[in-house]
C-alpha cells in the first residue's frame, strides 16, 4: 500500500453498487456532503464503501466518475489484515458510528490512527 500524506479516508456505512471502469453509483447528497469536506481537507480524501449487488434507486442515484470528483472511491476491505494495511495509509478517518464500524474503530485505537465517529 502506498502511504497519502494527510489522507482523510470516510468510511460510512450506506453500501454502494460498484460498476466498470472505477465507477459507482452514489447519491448526489452523499457526494455533495463529500465534496464540502474537500473545501476543508485540502488534501487526498477517500471514501471506503461496502459493495453490493441490490443497491434500490432510493433518493438521488448517480454514477460517481473519479475523472469528475475532489475524492476517491476504494473498496473497504473485508479482511482484517488488509484493512490495518490501508488505514496505515492513511492520516484520519472519519466513520458513521454504527454496528458495521466497531471493527474499524478497534483497528484504528491498535495503531494509534485518529478517528471521529459521526452519527
Amino acid at each position: 500500500m502506498k502511504f497519502v500524506v494527510n489522507e482523510l479516508l470516510v468510511i460510512p456505512v450506506m453500501r454502494i453498487r460498484a460498476l466498470e471502469n472505477a465507477q459507482f453509483m452514489l447519491t448526489k447528497r452523499f457526494i455533495e456532503g463529500v465534496e464540502a469536506y474537500s473545501k476543508l481537507w485540502s488534501d487526498s480524501i477517500t471514501v471506503l464503501v461496502r459493495p453490493t449487488a441490490n443497491q434500490g434507486e432510493g433518493l438521488d442515484p448517480v454514477i460517481f466518475n473519479p475523472d469528475e470528483h475532489k475524492f476517491n472511491v476504494e473498496i473497504l476491505p473485508e479482511d482484517d489484515n488488509l484493512l490495518k494495511e490501508r488505514l496505515k495509509c492513511s492520516t484520519l478517518v472519519l466513520g458513521t458510528l454504527a454496528n458495521e464500524n466497531l471493527k474499524i474503530g478497534k483497528i484504528c485505537g491498535s495503531i494509534n490512527l485518529p478517528l471521529v465517529w459521526v452519527t
